[in-house]
């Protein structure tokens, strides 16, 4: 995604939407399929030490995220769907938004298509050499890290926070017709994350402290 959720700093349900537009604003490809849930499986399957109580814990706080995300992408997806204007809304803004980076000397277009390009040589030569493989990846690493800071500072333009502004109210007012809740939903599934990011550092930083040899090798990773 193009900003990350875990970097919510409000917890009102503007503010979340505000992030689920930025995180779909374009399609910005990930390298690994799983990489959505994979500090969970780390901490699920990756400690032999944790009870079966803290696994089914952590299962159950990942999938009601889970579930509570999919149900608002499904309520969002609608709202777009019926309403064409607000398609159009969306085109323009991704298109400010492109401008104002290509002003900045970056060019989302390529990146976005040499992203893609990367996962798909990923994921297709499965006997690729290490070597190889590693520079791509350090490579698909840069170019997304380059993209994603040239948006983040797109995005605190006035007339990008404006446009952006407008079209999130204005889609919010279009998810409320299709489903009256989906506000609170939007209040619940902040609330599920916030419980679900704080069954995770509790394990990991039981795990450091642990004493443990090896255990902290690799969490780093984990955590987002």
């Amino acid at each position: 995604m193009a900003i990350r959720i875990s970097a919510l700093a409000r917890r009102t349900p503007r503010a979340a939407l505000t992030l689920l537009l930025a995180g779909s604003l374009f399609a910005v490809p990930t390298a690994h399929a799983q990489s959505q849930g994979g500090a969970a499986s780390q901490a699920q399957g990756g400690d032999s030490g944790m009870s079966q109580q803290k696994k089914q814990e952590l299962r159950q706080a990942q999938k009601k995220v889970r579930e509570l995300r999919q149900q608002i992408g499904q309520i969002q997806q609608k709202a777009m769907n019926n309403n064409p204007d607000l398609q159009k809304q969306q085109e323009d803004l991704k298109g400010l938004v492109k401008d104002k980076m290509k002003a900045k000397g970056q060019n989302p277009d390529q990146d976005i298509s040499r992203m893609k390009e990367i996962r798909q040589k990923l994921q297709n030569n499965k006997d690729m050499p290490k070597d190889e493989r590693q520079k791509l990846m350090q490579e698909f690493q840069k170019t997304t890290q380059s993209f994603q800071q040239a948006q983040k500072s797109v995005m605190q333009d006035p007339e990008v926070q404006e446009a952006r502004s407008q079209f999130r109210d204005d889609l919010m007012a279009a998810m409320k017709e299709e489903n009256p809740k989906v506000e609170q939903m939007i209040k619940d599934m902040e609330q599920a994350r916030k419980e679900f990011q704080q069954l995770m550092q509790k394990q990991f930083s039981g795990k450091m402290g642990g004493g443990r040899a090896g255990a902290p090798a690799g969490q780093g990773a984990a955590s987002e």
